[in-house]
């Protein structure tokens, strides 16, 4: 379930895997179309959601219901105009494998660093 806080900004987007207690502000949204969303595809919209809403509410301009509603995001299609689940799952997967390169490095380089300042 993609879910967002209906008191703050859209910041408060986010994709939940497992089922969870919520307070009563918390929002959930239900996809109308019959796709077999998956964990990644899911992901994906909430990032398009988020970059679709940002910036546009404060707490003096809540995002609440009625404008998460209105918000249009684009999601990408097939030749046959069907989402295409395959191309989101493939991109956030991209995605993924580039964070953990990305954390790697930043980990090799600490620890190059810290045993240069111990041999000092």
């Amino acid at each position: 379930m993609i879910t967002f806080s209906d008191t703050t900004t859209s910041d408060s987007i986010f994709y939940q895997k497992v089922p969870f207690v919520g307070y009563s502000h918390v929002q959930g949204l239900h996809a109308k179309s019959d796709t077999q969303w998956t964990d990644r595809s899911l992901q994906y919209v909430v990032a398009a959601f988020r970059t679709a809403t940002k910036g546009k509410y404060d707490y003096a301009t809540k995002f609440n219901r009625k404008l998460a509603a209105d918000a249009q995001i684009y999601l990408p299609v097939t030749q046959d105009k069907e989402i295409d689940i395959q191309f989101m799952e493939l991109f956030i997967s991209a995605q993924q494998k580039l964070t953990i390169k990305g954390v790697v490095k930043w980990r090799e380089e600490y620890i190059s660093t810290t045993r240069q300042v111990a041999m000092a």
